[in-house]
């Protein structure tokens, strides 16, 4: 369990840098596939800014005992958001950046997952795309 926490650590510091050094892209949403561009990245002052897929957002926050730590609401634009889906998504990220909020890491697929209550989001880095999901570090092994 510890070496997990350290590994957790290590992978919060490493998003947490300047921001535009590293973004991460919401790749789903309560189990379905992120619509839009939705994205969020970490900066080491603890501030935390993104998009919803529609609208962007920003606030902050902190890392501590395997939660994100969200004090204050998001400031969130307001521009119209057109579909169920995506009004949906939003209404999603918006009630899961609050509070706290339990963070996960998948060693499998290199994915942040943020868990609160029924709310679920799967982190990857942005440049870890579904083109990148047939590369040979994700393919299965074969038994020796």
């Amino acid at each position: 369990m510890k070496r997990n926490l350290k590994r957790l650590t290590a992978l919060f510091a490493a998003i947490a840098l300047p921001a535009g050094a590293a973004e991460w892209r919401i790749q789903s949403v309560n189990g379905l596939p992120a619509a839009g561009d939705a994205q969020i990245g970490f900066t080491v002052a603890g501030e935390i800014v993104g998009n919803t897929g529609c609208n962007g957002f920003q606030g902050s926050g902190r890392f501590e005992d395997d939660k994100l730590l969200i004090e204050r609401p998001m400031a969130l634009t307001r521009m119209f958001c057109e579909g169920e889906a995506i009004n949906a998504q939003e209404g999603a990220i918006q009630s899961l950046l609050s509070g706290e909020i339990l963070v996960s890491f998948d060693p499998f697929t290199d994915a942040v997952v943020l868990t609160k209550g029924e709310n679920v989001m799967t982190l990857v880095l942005a440049d870890n795309g579904p083109e990148e999901q047939d590369s040979p570090r994700n393919a299965p092994r074969a038994d020796n």
